[in-house]
């Protein structure tokens, strides 16, 4: 690899490492307004339209941290990356099984438990999708082709 290639790798991983700090900042906050009693502060604009599903919002918040883990040490970041990824493919898978049969898992109530929506706290069947292949995406291993990760990010990206 030649120095310039080096740099461009070194920019790249910090914006994404930036970008995935970003999408946890903005999940964590939706959690907070979750679980506390600001939510019952927001507009009604924002919590009756459509609002970030509880379990949705826990999803990208891993998978954020995920990134900005991706962007340091490959040794350490890739035991807690796979850590950090799993609870979102089961979540999204859980959710899909749940769509497909019918079956109330409980897992939609586990963060918010013990309080009454005016709007269901189930993520939608394409959320799940997305928020699976992301994570499969970024559990493929970093000398995966560029192809295989491609292939699942625009599958997530064509139905979001």
């Amino acid at each position: 690899m030649t120095q310039d290639s080096e740099q461009r790798d070194g920019r790249w991983a910090r914006l994404a490492g930036l970008s995935g700090g970003l999408v946890a900042v903005a999940a964590l906050a939706i959690l907070v307004f979750y679980c506390t009693s600001l939510y019952e502060l927001l507009p009604a604009a924002l919590t009756q339209s459509n609002p970030v599903k509880p379990n949705t919002a826990l999803c990208l918040l891993l998978l954020g941290l995920t990134v900005v883990t991706n962007s340091g040490d490959q040794t350490t970041s890739r035991r807690l990356s796979t850590l950090l990824l799993l609870p979102p493919l089961i979540i999204a898978l859980a959710t899909l099984w749940e769509y497909a049969s019918g079956w109330d898992a409980g897992i939609d109530g586990l963060l918010v438990a013990g309080r009454s929506w005016d709007h269901p706290v189930r993520m939608l069947p394409s959320t799940a999708v997305c928020l699976g292949l992301l994570s499969a995406a970024l559990l493929l291993p970093r000398d995966a082709t560029a192809a295989a990760r491609s292939a699942l990010l625009m599958g997530a990206v064509g139905l979001a």
